[in-house]
């Protein structure tokens, strides 16, 4: 299987392209990283071969509110338009138990943004109308992969498999500052309209290093 090459141009101080596929990653005027499709074509990147069996993602935050829940939308999202999304099999969850958050308040910021970027608004309502999953230790045998979302959540998740003695089961854990070609130097995530759109486009960014990722080891 031929994968095409990632290319990465630093245009000036200001602007990074990236290039894979038909996939482009830039930077806009109000400093969001996005990533763009080539329209006329909705078969983007590699198409791996049929498979028997999905292969399995989990994708966790720390409370499963509106982070995990806003990447597993992109996930499906851009399994659809690689017309695989019939070979993979994703869900959101959290690394661990918070009590006394804001989750109205949590929840309502997220739908805004996301509202405003995604057209498929009614599959983002049903995603975040789920009651807040709980990572088990099941996670770890039942998964191909376990995609946190930052490096905090990242630690939190080998710190649960460490305690449930899961290391040598089958889930290859990753996150996404390693994956997203955009290097974030705030590690703290404050709920306002900027930050998840940020992190949407992250989402999208990630997701697509993780798929090039998986498509060639297949």
């Amino acid at each position: 299987m031929v994968i095409p090459a990632v290319i990465v141009v630093l245009v000036s101080e200001c602007i990074l392209v990236v290039l894979a596929g038909d996939y482009r990653v830039s930077k806009t005027e109000n400093g969001i990283y996005t990533v763009q499709y080539n329209p006329e074509d909705y078969n983007y990147g590699p198409t791996l071969a049929p498979t028997s069996q999905k292969r399995k993602v989990l994708i966790v935050c720390l409370t499963n509110l509106a982070r995990s829940p806003i990447a597993e939308s992109v996930f499906r999202k851009m399994m659809k338009r690689r017309r695989i999304s019939n070979q993979w099999e994703v869900s959101s969850s959290a690394a661990m138990y918070f009590e006394d958050l804001e989750e109205e308040n949590i929840i309502r910021e997220a739908l805004h943004v996301v509202r405003k970027i995604d057209p498929d608004y009614d599959e983002i309502k049903r995603i975040f109308a789920q009651k807040t999953r709980i990572m088990t230790k099941d996670a770890f045998r039942t998964h191909d992969y376990i995609l946190a979302v930052d490096e905090m959540t990242y630690n939190a998740t080998i710190d649960r498999r460490r305690e449930w003695n899961e290391m040598y089961t089958k889930a290859q854990v990753m996150h996404f500052d390693k994956l997203d070609p955009i290097k974030m130097t705030n590690r703290w995530f404050a709920v306002n309209d900027k930050n998840f759109t940020h992190f949407y486009r992250r989402c999208e960014r990630a997701i697509l290093a993780f798929d090039m990722k998986v498509n060639a080891l297949m």
